[in-house]
């Protein structure tokens, strides 16, 4: 049997790059705010992802290491909480 491609994947690739351009920003993400910026419905930003947390997980986890802040206390993505406290 011939393997096929995932035809979901693209869509999920949308929204984890969306996630990467707007996280870039600093600040928290939405499902909608990142649906929105890969051009999908806002109801497939939840399909695939359940919560922000999940989708920026996920991009992190694909992304270039240089590529997002990283927490100097804790060594994960940055996130809102680690910032106000760190600063």
């Amino acid at each position: 049997m011939a393997d096929r491609a995932d035809p979901k994947q693209p869509t999920r690739q949308a929204l984890i790059d969306a996630a990467k351009a707007l996280a870039a920003n600093g600040r928290p993400l939405t499902i909608a705010e990142v649906a929105e910026a890969a051009q999908v419905s806002i109801a497939a930003g939840y399909r695939y992802f359940s919560n922000p947390n999940d989708l920026v997980l996920e991009a992190a986890t694909r992304a270039s290491p240089r590529s997002w802040p990283i927490c100097p206390g804790h060594g994960h993505p940055l996130r809102d909480s680690c910032r106000r406290a760190n600063s």
